[in-house]
């Protein structure tokens, strides 16, 4: 079963990915899927839309991803959901999600 993740409309952020590696090698973190060209992803994990969406402009509203980290012996991935979620305007928060992956 993929992770969900709501993020509220108008938000950039999605999720920060965290990652510990026992070995204290270099984590990569990759971003695919269906929809994967709607989301930027930082050198430190950080999931992020590339432009904010509107809920009611917006023709989709759910989104499917795959997230894959690796610390270049192990690699670990997980499908992810995020679900754009309407806000009455003017009630937006800063919509970052905390979600760990363990390889």
């Amino acid at each position: 079963m993929p992770s969900v993740i709501n993020v509220e409309e108008n938000n950039k952020n999605v999720f920060q990915i965290k990652a510990l590696d026992n070995q204290n090698d270099q984590i990569q973190f990759a971003l695919s899927g269906a929809d994967s060209s709607e989301f930027n992803l930082s050198q430190n994990g950080l999931i992020s839309f590339k432009e904010a969406k509107d809920f009611e402009s917006s023709e989709v509203n759910l989104y499917n991803l795959i997230v894959t980290i690796s610390d270049g012996s192990n690699q670990s991935s997980r499908n992810i959901v995020v679900i754009l979620k309407n806000v009455e305007e003017g009630q937006a928060s800063e919509g970052q999600i905390d979600k760990v992956i363990a390889e």
